[in-house]
């Protein structure tokens, strides 16, 4: 006679607590190349951080499971998360509906409704602010030319770019960029 398996809830529990215990290693891990620096050290942090991220995100989901929206939600929808994913990995495609559908093995419509339950918006609102948060980050960090950074997040022309970034934060391409150089200016 085969064991008896726990049920639902102990085994959740226990996976629970085997999450919590790696957690807890790895931020300890973390503690130590911070605190005693060794060869490879920032190499470490770096990796190590983002392990803390994506066990951090999944301990969310499986704490706040399919009542949760927003895009941290989305990531663990087995069928949402892979568009997400193909999204943020390849901004500057030229999505559509279809191709994002494709991605999650979903027909257009009941991916675009899955979507808008999932994430709370439509998916090419979610595209757009993701899109205009790189470009924020690429023109407040470096020094490359508007139209490249248009390109980088998929757009085609500058013009096209400038008045989708000024409608989503509100100024300029170039006056985000000054601004972005006067707050690390002082």
């Amino acid at each position: 006679m085969p064991p008896a398996q726990p049920a639902d809830g102990a085994a959740a529990r226990e996976d629970g607590e085997a999450r919590a215990l790696a957690l807890q290693g790895t931020l300890q891990l973390l503690a130590m190349e911070t605190g005693q620096p060794g060869l490879g050290s920032s190499l470490l942090v770096s990796r190590l951080a983002d392990i803390v991220f994506v066990q951090a995100v999944r301990a969310h989901v499986a704490a706040h499971g399919e009542s949760q929206t927003g895009w941290l939600a989305a990531l663990g929808d087995a069928r949402i998360g892979p568009a997400l994913r193909a999204m943020r990995k390849d901004i500057a495609r030229n999505w559509t509906v279809a191709s994002l559908g494709a991605a999650a093995s979903l027909s257009r419509s009941a991916f675009a409704q899955r979507f808008r339950k999932r994430v709370g918006q439509a998916p090419f609102e979610y595209l757009t602010q993701w899109r205009m948060f790189k470009a924020g980050n690429m023109l407040g960090q470096g020094n490359a030319a508007v139209g490249t950074i248009a390109e980088a997040v998929g757009y085609d022309s500058e013009a096209a770019f400038s008045k989708a970034f000024k409608r989503e934060k509100g100024m300029a391409p170039g006056a985000w960029r000054a601004a972005a150089r006067d707050v690390v200016a002082a």
